[in-house]
Order: structure tokens, then sequence, then C-alpha cells
């Protein structure tokens, strides 16, 4: 990494935040380990992971790795267009979403953008939005429901993402609905 970056006790918050923001581009980290300097990158692509390198390893076992990462330097470069330009031997046709719990697996890209149910989307938008929701009485629960709903990602998706359980998220939905803030 050229530029010493930004530093962060966690780097698996980092990551959880990418995912969250739909961000796409990519997350270059470094760290003094025991064996001297350690480097990974970590390519996003509307918030789905779909590369993870480090020296000796790459796909889900070098993202679990650097989702075990604490104290560490990072820089985000966005990408405006594909992440497989700065990706150009990416695994072939997988990729693997990642849950805000940091748990990866590979997927079919093909297959998982099948969206099986319904697909909740936002009748307002973000930045006019989240500014009131202490106001309005909705929790980080919700907050944080809200931010992954996309008007493409079905329930079933929006429960796997948020880590929580189905019965929860439902009432989320029904709550961020009724506050007129999606449409189911």
């Amino acid at each position: 990494m050229d530029q010493r970056g930004a530093v962060t006790d966690r780097l698996a918050d980092v990551i959880r935040i990418a995912l969250l923001a739909h961000k796409t581009g990519v997350l270059m980290v470094e760290r003094d380990g025991d064996a001297g300097l350690e480097e990974g990158k970590i390519v996003f692509e509307q918030g789905c992971v779909t590369d993870a390198t480090t020296r000796q390893m790459r796909g889900p076992e070098a993202f679990r790795w650097l989702n075990s990462w604490g104290t560490c330097r990072f820089i985000f470069l966005p990408l405006s267009s594909s992440p497989s330009q700065l990706n150009p031997n990416p695994p072939p046709s997988l990729s693997f979403p990642v849950s805000a719990s940091g748990a990866a697996h590979y997927t079919n890209p093909q297959l998982s953008s099948a969206r099986v149910g319904a697909a909740p989307y936002r009748k307002r938008d973000i930045n006019d939005v989240l500014p009131k929701f202490d106001l309005m009485g909705l929790r980080r629960a919700h907050r944080q429901l809200f931010l992954l709903i996309d008007g493409q990602r079905s329930i079933t998706e929006l429960i796997r993402l948020s880590v929580r359980d189905a019965k929860e998220v439902h009432q989320l939905l029904a709550d961020l609905e009724r506050a007129g803030l999606i449409q189911q």
C-alpha cells in the first residue's frame, strides 16, 4: 500500500460498513505481523465480496483470515465501474456474498441473482430519513435493515444478511412499512 491509510481496531467493522453501504471498490489492508508486513485486499461489487487475497491465500479462506484482523491500516479505493479492472483473474464464475456477521460462502452468481420472493423497496431517500429514525421511534435494527433494502434483495436475503431470525425481520419490515419508509 503506497499510502498509510486509516487505522481501525477491528477490520471486520470496516468490512461490514462496505457491505451495508453496497460499496464497489477494493479494500487494501496491511498490518505489522510476527513475520513482518502482512497485506491483503478485498474486492467488493455492489455490497458483495467478489474476491479476497493475501500473499498465501485467496477466496473465502483469505476473506476469513482478513476478517479476523484486529488493528490494521486500510484504504478503500472506490470504483465507478467493474472491480474486475483491478482483479483481472477472479475465481472462475464465483463470488461469495458475505453476511453482516462476516460469514462467507461461495455461490454461483447466476443463481444468487435469481431473487426468491418479494423484494421490498424504499419509498423515501436514505439521506432524508436516517436522521429522523430516532424521532420516529425506530431502533438501530430498523436502520440496519433499511440500509439493506434495495428493491432487489428478497426477504430471504434480508434475513440472511441481517443475521436476525425471520420473525424479527418480518416485524422490522412491518414497522418500516407502517412508518411509510418501505413498500413490501
